[in-house]
């Protein structure tokens, strides 16, 4: 028996000592191509180098268009933006790494350096051939660049225009024809029907402008406003547009593919002059959630309006304790059960009421709700509140492209607050996971972010926060009105900033892709000129 244990210890031996084979070598290559595709660039090229095999199949095309596709879903990137089935490896791995790349770029060397544009080019506002020049007034005070980089949405005064920056796979040249990449143009009154003529108690804004559920389409919210004398109250007007793009036939002069754009209105609401109502024009809030949902807040009114079915839900919210009239709501997102809303120093959660009919009295009643979560905030001025990006969460089933969907027995899984620089006080980004704060990001030890700060009002911080990649964002604010601040974090465990300075200029309008690295901006001494700068290598360059 003794024998016979050595032998079999020694097989053992034998077998322990032999190398591992892997069994993912094993797999067949199709499986292998998809596999690889869904990890991310920087992994791709890493477990390249493991052996010849995988070594062959991370130069394959399909992977690469594989895990750009997926970095372009994540980001909510709009689809004709790039294409990539007539990129190379290379360019589809500088579109893939973007934004990683981009959150790298802040947050190395020193904060707060200045941060120089790889490309810088103009587009000036022309007027189309056949139409009446533009008003002299008509500069540009409103600008959406679409995440992607590529198309930007802008509104001046009077007009909506959109136009193709150029296509990715080629270097951008140092100046764009305008008429060449305006893709459309039109007067909003022509656009939105019948609206009162007189321009100087009449406003139009583009308030919103996100990708719609179909892949090559965009979803706008614009909102009319007009100052009645006979009733001494504003009339507001909301509305919901779609620029259907189309791929035309040829190209255009740099090979690159062109489209033709559709501008059509779905639906409109109009708003009984004694509801929402605010101190100011200014002071309203209108979000698109989805295909079917937009929400509108103004001080501490709610209004969730389905266009479309006709209906809506509308309810107060205001701080517990006070009364509605010392309230002012400065963010409202909401998903299809829940509506969350940012006050100074408090964020309430509701559970959505029941929709009703438009045309209905009833509807236009505010049903008093109380609020199933209340989060507490250290500090006021409350700016802005982002959700967990929808690609970062498991949920069971998601509702939109942008907000997640979680059962009562949750609440909200996590979101990030930014909030506003007080006079002297330094602004504080607090990562909340489930209600409670889990790491606070804040710069309490940083003299020179306690400089930038200390000359800032209440209302002077102007954030944009935006998804990058993983549990990272760049929140991009204007401390000065010539100065753009950057900052890259993720999730309380690091962050990176850096400026860039505009000389003898003042900020009119401006919009940051972090997927891209672009920003676009236009500014008061020469509205009618867009201004493109590229913080990282274009893939045809």
């Amino acid at each position: 028996m003794s024998s016979e244990c050595g032998i079999m210890s020694s097989e053992r031996e034998t077998v322990s000592s032999e190398p591992k084979s892997c069994q993912l070598l094993n797999l067949p290559s199709e499986l292998l191509v998809k596999i690889i595709g869904n990890l991310h660039p920087d992994d791709i090229k890493a477990i390249g180098k493991a052996c010849r095999l995988i070594h062959a199949i991370t130069a394959l095309k399909e992977v690469w268009l594989s895990a750009t596709r997926r970095i372009c879903s994540e980001h909510n990137i709009f689809e004709p933006s790039f294409e990539l089935p007539a990129m190379n490896i290379r360019q589809l791995d500088r579109i893939a790494s973007a934004p990683r790349r981009f959150r790298s770029l802040l947050a190395a060397g020193v904060p707060y350096r200045h941060l120089r544009p790889v490309t810088t080019r103009d587009t000036e506002l022309l007027e189309p051939r056949g139409d009446p020049p533009v008003s002299p007034n008509d500069g540009f005070r409103t600008v959406c660049l679409v995440p992607g980089g590529r198309f930007v949405v802008a509104q001046s005064t009077e007009h909506l225009h959109i136009w193709d920056l150029g296509s990715w796979i080629h270097a951008a040249p140092k100046k764009i024809p305008s008429r060449r990449r305006q893709l459309y143009w039109a007067r909003l009154t022509d656009l939105l029907g019948d609206l009162p003529q007189d321009m100087l108690r009449r406003t139009i804004w583009l308030n919103d402008c996100h990708p719609a559920e179909d892949p090559t389409s965009l979803i706008f919210t614009v909102r009319h406003q007009f100052y009645s004398d006979v009733e001494g109250e504003y009339e507001r007007t909301l509305f919901v547009l779609r620029a259907k793009f189309t791929e035309a036939a040829g190209s255009g002069d740099d090979g690159a593919s062109t489209w033709t754009v559709d501008v059509r209105v779905v639906s409109r609401l109009q708003i009984p002059p004694d509801r929402l109502k605010c101190p100011g024009p200014d002071d309203i809030v209108v979000r698109k959630v989805d295909d079917s949902i937009a929400v509108v807040a103004a001080k501490s009114e709610i209004l969730i309006w389905k266009y479309n079915d006709a209906s809506i839900a509308h309810l107060p919210s205001y701080t517990p304790g006070k009364q509605s009239g010392f309230a002012r709501i400065l963010a409202v997102y909401v998903t299809s059960d829940y509506v969350v809303c940012a006050h100074e120093r408090v964020i309430l959660t509701y559970r959505v009421p029941e929709f009703r009919p438009v045309d209905s009295a009833e509807s236009w009643s505010q049903h008093v709700i109380a609020p199933c979560r209340v989060v507490q905030l250290d500090k006021g001025n409350a700016a802005w509140m982002s959700p967990r990006p929808w690609h970062l969460a498991q949920p069971k089933r998601v509702i939109s492209r942008t907000l997640d969907h979680f059962s009562e027995n949750e609440g909200i899984d996590r979101y990030h607050i930014v909030q506003n620089a007080v006079h002297s006080e330094p602004p504080e980004v607090r990562f909340v996971e489930r209600g409670y704060v889990s790491a606070k990001l804040d710069f309490e030890n940083d003299g020179m972010f306690k400089e930038v700060c200390s000359s800032l009002g209440e209302y002077n911080w102007v954030p944009r926060l935006d998804p990058v990649d993983g549990d990272g964002a760049v929140c991009t604010y204007r401390p000065y009105a010539n100065v753009l601040v950057m900052i890259a974090y993720g999730g309380g465990r690091g962050v990176g900033s850096a400026t860039y300075a505009l000389r003898h200029s003042d900020l009119r309008a401006w919009s940051m892709c972090p997927a891209s690295g672009r920003l676009c901006y236009s500014r008061s001494v020469d509205p009618y000129t867009l201004t493109c700068r590229d913080f990282l290598d274009r893939p045809g360059a």
